[in-house]
């Protein structure tokens, strides 16, 4: 406990120390004659460019005396050059190896970095338990980032039992320190009852803190709850206020939420030319949905200039990224030659990946199909289809 308190009081001071930080001829001193804090600070000036040109090959070098020394804080600086090949070769075994010195120490910046280690198997054998362990040991001492992954291993059940009740609780404490990820985890768990019973209001709440906060992805899941008033009063103009601070940060969604706002006249007046350009921007943001949206408008000509040959190619873009609507639309493209050049091997192959998704009338447009084919055309569509869910749904 005396060791604990000792690490936080230490913390603590470093905190008022290094927020004023800047390299002086005293400190430089003080580390060439073997002061190991000197050489920490001295390792932080030159790689945060403090008074002194940005150096990480310097920042290395003394974080490296330092750490020889027993520096917890060097140690784990010295780990992360390690880990991310800034100053020296990259090598996460010897990184793991400094961040486990500082770790043992009680330092839970190392403690965290060991636990990513583990969880990832980044220059150690992947353990999800040993993760697990290092981090509730990090997020017993406040560090936020240990806390939210801590949170995510109860969620996911990953090196324990899933416990989603005990997911939130973390979650919880790294969002009251304003760790967005946490935010946005515990705003999702009260919206849909995980591991808790669905609170539309309080997941606004945390919505709007993330979203205060410049958050993207808050202010988009802002956006909607303004536009279905599910946890506060509809309010679509407010909607489309939040929409357009997320798409500021090009969040794809909002721009996709922009354009469908102003193709139907939601919180804004219909506006043909704004719909076609936030779709646009959504679409050339690899928003499968608004690729697919574009599609249909320009097959339709209901609000956009029809152009089947556009169609075509935004259906192609989200039928690749797996929108099983899209596939079963530019299968039917290729059978007719509609916007593409009539393909009946394409058409088999995109009919058959919407078919395999649930698409019931990409079946019977695939079965049309198949007459046109011999068993060694169908077997090598077929491996062709294999190859694509390999390369589409890796883990």
């Amino acid at each position: 406990m005396r060791k604990l308190i000792f690490i936080l009081l230490w913390l603590a001071l470093a905190a008022v120390i290094y927020g004023q930080l800047t390299f002086t001829n005293e400190l430089l001193s003080a580390a060439q004659k073997g002061g190991a804090e000197a050489q920490f600070q001295l390792g932080i000036c030159y790689q945060d460019g403090l008074g002194v040109q940005q150096d990480m090959m310097i920042a290395y070098q003394w974080y490296g005396l330092a750490a020889e020394q027993g520096h917890p804080g060097a140690q784990n600086n010295l780990g992360y050059c390690y880990f991310n090949g800034e100053g020296v070769a990259q090598d996460k075994k010897e990184a793991v190896k400094w961040y486990r010195q500082a770790a043992n120490k009680g330092l839970a910046a190392a403690q965290f970095s060991l636990g990513m280690c583990y969880e990832t198997g980044e220059g150690i054998v992947k353990n999800k338990k040993e993760a697990l362990k290092w981090y509730e040991m990090a997020a017993d001492q406040g560090h936020a980032r240990a806390q939210y992954f801590l949170g995510r291993l109860y969620c996911n059940g990953g090196g324990v039992d899933q416990d989603k009740f005990e997911a939130i609780k973390w979650f919880r404490l790294a969002a009251a320190q304003n760790e967005i990820e946490a935010i946005n985890d515990l705003a999702y768990c009260y919206k849909y009852g995980e591991g808790t019973a669905p609170d539309p209001k309080e997941a606004v709440r945390w919505y709007r803190r993330g979203a205060e906060l410049g958050d993207a992805h808050s202010q988009y899941n802002l956006g909607l709850a303004y536009a279905s008033g599910e946890g506060m009063n509809q309010n679509k103009s407010e909607a489309l206020s939040w929409y357009l601070s997320a798409a500021e940060k090009n969040h794809p969604a909002a721009h996709y939420s922009l354009g469908l706002a102003h193709l139907n006249g939601e919180g804004t007046a219909k506006n043909a030319t704004e719909a076609e350009k936030w779709l646009l921007s959504s679409a050339n943001l690899n928003f499968a949905e608004a690729q697919y949206a574009l599609g249909k408008e320009y097959y339709t000509g209901a609000n956009l200039a029809k152009n089947h040959a556009e169609a075509a190619k935004w259906f192609l873009r989200a039928a690749d990224q797996g929108h099983s609507t899209a596939q079963y639309e530019i299968g039917l493209s290729y059978a007719f030659g509609d916007g593409v050049p009539e393909n009946a091997y394409e058409a088999f192959f995109w009919l058959s990946l919407a078919a395999a998704k649930g698409e019931e009338d990409a079946v019977s447009a695939r079965d049309l199909l198949a007459s046109e084919f011999s068993a060694k055309d169908i077997d090598n569509i077929l491996e062709r289809i294999e190859v694509w869910f390999g390369d589409h749904y890796t883990e």
